[in-house]
């Protein structure tokens, strides 16, 4: 594949499984090559590196909703998975010295092109079956496009517009620095993979499949590149691969090419809790472009990002997941300090913490005793009081 000019997650739709292997996964087109060593002169500081985010929903009438609170979610799982460290005891302590941290933090913006407080959520209604894949008769993706049914990217030198839209048999794609219209770059990612609430497709639950797409926006490539053992992704740390890896296979036995591949690497085409980290390289690759081909990103997210944000949500939402044994606190502003307190029904203390700088936030039952508790949420002006169930 090379470098490419639409990267695409081929993670296919549940009504697809069972044809997987007579599908592609990865439709892609070769491209020009930006590499570590063009960009090596870019360097930022971690605490620079704010990404502002629009989200431009464009769904049928009659399709899947997709909530406010949904995209809070993906922004929160973005954060988290760019800025922390994730289950690392889990990873071969071969790569122990391998693993990176982006430090990229990202946000809605709060300010449109034309300068107009704004959500940074767009939502449009098209006509158009599988919008996400569709292509017009000049070529044109539609979904970028508001006369072709989509919407129309904002300015996108300085925001990452991010298109949910639904596909008929892959989950994502993205563009890569420099490459293609500039009307068409950005994300564009089936609802089913978007954010951590709002359906049911639990493998792709955790928002990582956005982490993966914003991997090729910030000129991140698949570790396998091509299939076979000749291609390399010119990050000197991923080691060479000769084919993706689905599902969640062991880190252990996830050898090719003479050598134990990153199989959890984000990168792969692994499901959700599968993936865990960037390396070091693949970091370094992002922060150059990001100080180089993408450097506007930055100089706009500075003003939308570390100032106080938006948030729509009329209330603070608490939500059991019994599937997934967590509970969730939607409808936070990432401005503003809450103190969260969990009691048992008898009024013992179950948990007590403090939160601040998130839209969302999540809380593991797993190890709570089966029963019903009390959630207190609360921040300057706002007290939510909920029973929930944990059920086993």
């Amino acid at each position: 594949m090379g470098m490419k000019f639409a990267a695409t997650i081929g993670l296919l739709l549940m009504t697809f499984l069972a044809h997987a292997q007579s599908l592609s996964w990865c439709g892609t087109k070769d491209s020009p090559k930006l590499n570590l060593r063009d960009l090596s002169s870019a360097n930022l500081r971690s605490n620079d590196l704010y990404i502002p985010v629009v989200v431009h929903v464009v769904l049928p009438e009659d399709g899947p909703e997709v909530t406010n609170h949904q995209i809070f979610t993906q922004i929160d799982a973005l954060n988290e998975n760019f800025g922390h460290f994730q289950d690392v005891h889990l990873i071969p302590s071969e790569f122990y010295s391998a693993i990176g941290l982006p430090r990229i933090e990202f946000c809605l913006a709060t300010i449109n092109p034309e300068g107009e407080e704004h959500e940074g959520i767009t939502r449009t209604t098209t006509d158009i079956p599988f919008i996400g894949q569709h292509i017009f008769s000049d070529g044109r993706q539609s979904v970028h496009y508001e006369l072709l049914g989509g919407q129309d990217a904002w300015a996108p030198t300085e925001y990452l517009n991010i298109w949910v839209a639904p596909f008929e048999s892959i989950a994502g794609r993205s563009s890569f620095p420099g490459v293609g219209p500039p009307q068409e770059d950005g994300v564009v990612i089936d609802p089913s993979f978007f954010g951590k609430v709002g359906h049911n497709n639990s493998r792709f639950s955790e928002g990582r499949t956005l982490v993966h797409e914003i991997g090729h926006y910030l000129n991140l490539q698949h570790p396998w590149v091509r299939t076979g053992c000749d291609d390399d992704d010119d990050i000197d740390d991923t080691p060479i691969q000769d084919s993706p890896y689905f599902g969640c296979v062991s880190p252990k036995d996830a050898i090719s090419c003479g050598t134990l591949d990153m199989s959890q690497n984000f990168m792969q085409f692994g499901q959700d809790p599968c993936l865990l980290y960037f390396s070091k390289g693949q970091v370094k690759m992002m922060q150059s472009i990001l100080g180089t081909e993408r450097s506007h990103l930055i100089e706009n997210g500075r003003l939308q990002c570390t100032g106080d944000r938006i948030s729509t949500s009329s209330d603070i939402k608490i939500i059991y997941q019994a599937g997934r044994n967590t509970v969730s606190i939607l409808g936070l502003s990432p401005g503003e300090e809450y103190s969260v307190r969990i009691f048992g029904i008898s009024g013992q203390m179950q948990s007590n913490f403090r939160i601040s700088g998130r839209y969302t936030t999540e809380i593991n039952t797993f190890t709570f005793p089966k029963g019903i508790y009390i959630i207190r949420v609360k921040g300057a002006g706002e007290l939510v009081t909920q029973k929930i169930p944990v059920i086993r």
